[in-house]
């Protein structure tokens, strides 16, 4: 029944490891014929059992008795024998493998406990893998092939970029699948390699990457307040920000300095919040007692759920300079316009005025004795009178920055209690009140509000005369500050023409920039004494001394021919002379000085002292100190401000780096609230018909902050010449000019 070959000496030795072949592939498969001569052709014998056929092929020869066959593009098992002559070989089979491929893959990601995710299942159906640091990633492989077993290749760099590799054995999960799992911490490239219990490989590894997120620490974002700010002993400052944490946050601490001393944390939130946390809250500076002239930094953590690493974010730092009462007030004098100083008068004169009409119309409706009239008029008297008393007292509460204020303060509180009082009054009033009892009350209420309405009439009467020499004031201080600029001119020009003289030419291109400096400063002369002429020529006629000094002072800048000699300089310059533009530019400064040494109540104002009059001391220390805020806002271009906005102080210095003192226009101020007025809501209480109700949307603006107004911006770039120091000035103006 078996097939055995017929006896002979040789013998056909097969390798029996060539005896499998991939699906598809080409097979070689050798014989060694060894124990005697070889008197025929060695040939290969294939079968078919199926049909019953067996065909015989040739062989090719590899030495004297190595002998191959090659079986191209293999799809099925082939039964084969060697022949040699009457020899034969036993018949073998060579096999065809199956090999195996991936059919899906699915993925299970167990993040830590810190994270707060909960265990993900799902099937891959993209080349990448995302997990948190730590998380235990497990890949499962489906094969449609039993497999034997699998190995993970897990390729990351290190920190120095270079390449390590990291090795996973699979572990068979049912006939067909492998799992491998391992903790991720760092992004890799995943090779996996597989094969199947006839140990047959995949035609190529799986490959996808994995994208680890680290714990990142929390972010802080303080919306509020700037870095550096001002503030007064008992002001308000709110605080505004945002954590963000890529996981979760545990809790956020407020940490306090006064400079000088350690810091002191306070525990704001703890807790589960997520992944965002928003934080608003004001801090109140006289809870914490502390002075003028102290430095407060403020600044944020956060810390997020991580256990091992220290997950703490840091806010930008906060620092409060605090300044007195005494300093706010002098801030915001720095940046009151004189277009708006008399609009707290003009709105205390126009509540007075509501509340008088209010009581007028209800007196002439009772008159004519109709009683819807009647009715109709005390409805409107009451809301009147209401809206008058609200902004009465808004104005008796607000913060004062000059001295008559206090005086306009205890007038407008008389006049909201005599609002208040006259509301009683009408309130009383009924169906049953006789027209009699109503004229009687009303006539009482009118002598009261009659009383007041002086009081009101003389401190708006004296804020329009600080006005009306405020003007003045103000051209006193654009003399000094073209004085300022000459001065500078004239050391500038001077220092250029020594140069020039001793061959040093690196500066001389800008002798002619000087020389449009120059022109620049004349034309700002000659419009000063325009404006001067025009503002002295309005003073009443208490003030006919002052336009008498003004007279006598543009007389002798006339004499004087300033004009003259900045007009030879800045010709000078800009033909190259720098001896003769120095020397122009030095003339001009002298006669200007020469001017100033005049006895005059205008050269007084020069040096920054207010002109003597008989006036009421509130007045007197009121055109004083406009003059001081006149005078600062000049020096530093400070022209345009917003009404109602705290100003760049003068004087003093910050410490630790910072000057917090007038060098920056942007510093956001906190103090007592200052209400901020429109001046066209309160124009009908110069004269005609009543305006309309106390307090608008754009009436009085009540905040506790009083935000500086940015400095304007250039038409090139680079800081303003005036703030710039002399000695740099060159520097500055080549570094930022093409000449």
């Amino acid at each position: 029944m078996s097939d055995i070959p017929p006896y002979s000496p040789l013998r056909f030795e097969i390798d029996h490891s060539q005896l499998a072949v991939v699906y598809g592939e080409d097979a070689v498969v050798q014989v060694r014929v060894v124990g005697g001569e070889l008197e025929s052709p060695v040939q290969c014998l294939v079968r078919d059992r199926e049909q019953g056929r067996t065909e015989s092929l040739a062989c090719y020869s590899e030495g004297t008795q190595s002998f191959a066959k090659k079986f191209e593009n293999t799809r099925q098992p082939v039964e084969f024998a060697f022949t040699c002559g009457r020899a034969r070989s036993d018949w073998f089979q060579l096999d065809v493998l199956l090999q195996p491929r991936v059919a899906s893959a699915s993925v299970k990601i167990s993040s830590p406990e810190y994270t707060g995710m909960a265990m993900e299942s799902f099937s891959l159906d993209s080349n990448e893998i995302r997990a948190a640091a730590g998380s235990i990633v497990e890949l499962v492989l489906h094969s449609n092939r039993p497999l034997g077993g699998g190995l993970l290749e897990v390729r990351s760099k290190d920190t120095d970029g270079n390449e390590q590799t990291t090795e996973v054995s699979g572990e068979l999960v049912g006939h067909s699948s492998v799992c491998f799992s391992w903790t991720a911490q760092e992004s890799s490239d995943l090779v996996a390699h597989i094969h199947d219990v006839r140990f047959t490989k995949a035609a190529s590894p799986f490959a996808i990457s994995l994208n680890v997120k680290k714990d990142e620490v929390p972010t802080i974002s303080v919306n509020s307040p700037q870095s550096l700010l001002l503030a007064t002993p008992k002001s308000k400052v709110p605080f505004e920000l945002r954590v963000e944490d890529d996981f979760g946050i545990k809790s956020v601490k407020l940490q306090r300095t006064l400079l000088g001393f350690r810091d002191r944390g306070k525990l704001i939130a703890e807790g589960q919040f997520g992944k965002s946390y928003h934080y608003e809250n004001q801090l109140d500076l006289a809870q914490l007692g502390v002075e003028a002239e102290q430095t407060l930094e403020f600044y944020f953590e956060a810390q997020d759920h991580h256990p091992n690493k220290l997950g703490i974010g840091v806010s930008d730092l906060v620092k409060v300079v605090v300044i007195s009462e005494e300093e706010y007030a002098e801030r915001i004098r720095m940046k009151t316009q004189l277009e708006e100083f008399t609009i707290r008068y003009q709105a205390l004169a126009h509540a007075m005025k509501q509340a008088r009409n209010a009581i007028g119309q209800l007196h002439e409706a009772i008159d004519s004795g109709d009683p819807d009239s009647i009715k109709s008029a005390l409805e409107q008297a009451k809301k009147h009178l209401a809206e008058s008393k609200e902004l009465a007292n808004k104005i008796g509460d607000d913060f004062e920055a000059f001295a008559m204020e206090k005086r306009l303060r205890d007038v407008a509180s008389a006049l909201g209690k005599q609002a208040d009082e006259a509301l009683k009054q009408l309130n009383q009033f009924g169906e049953g009140s006789s027209p009699a009892e109503m004229s009687k009350g009303l006539d009482e209420l009118g002598s009261g509000f009659k009383k007041i309405e002086k009081k009101v009439a003389q401190v708006r009467q004296d804020a329009e005369k600080v006005k009306q020499l405020g003007e003045v004031m103000k051209q006193s201080a654009e003399f000094m500050r073209i004085y300022k600029a000459q001065e500078s001119l004239a050391e500038r020009t001077q220092l250029m023409a020594k140069e020039i003289a001793m061959g040093e030419m690196t500066n001389a291109g800008n002798l002619a920039n000087l020389g449009r400096l120059q022109q620049k400063n004349r034309q700002a002369l000659a419009e000063m004494k325009r404006e001067l002429l025009k503002h002295a020529g309005n003073l009443d006629d208490e003030f006919a001394q002052m336009a008498a000094d003004v007279q006598q002072f543009i007389e002798l800048l006339d004499r004087l021919d300033i004009d003259n000699a900045m007009k030879a300089a800045e010709t000078a310059a800009e033909k190259g002379q720098s001896i003769d533009a120095a020397a122009n530019s030095i003339l001009a400064l002298s006669l200007m000085e020469q001017l100033l040494q005049q006895k005059n109540s205008f050269c007084s104002m020069c040096k920054s002292r207010a002109p003597r009059f008989t006036l009421p001391q509130d007045v007197a220390m009121t055109m004083q100190q406009m003059l001081e805020a006149l005078m600062c806002q000049s020096q530093r271009g400070q022209g345009n401000g917003n009404s109602g906005g705290a100003g760049g102080g003068g004087g003093g210095s910050g410490s630790d780096g910072y000057s917090v003192m007038g060098n920056s226009l942007s510093i956001p101020m906190y103090g007592p609230d200052r209400a901020i007025f429109s001046p066209q809501q309160f124009m009908s209480a110069h004269g005609g018909a009543g305006g309309k109700g106390a307090l608008g949307t754009d009436g009085v603006k009540e905040t506790n902050r009083i935000e500086i107004e940015q400095a304007s911006q250039q038409s090139q770039a680079g800081p303003e010449s005036e703030n710039v120091p002399d000695r740099y000035k060159d520097a500055v103006k080549r570094y930022f000019v093409n000449d």
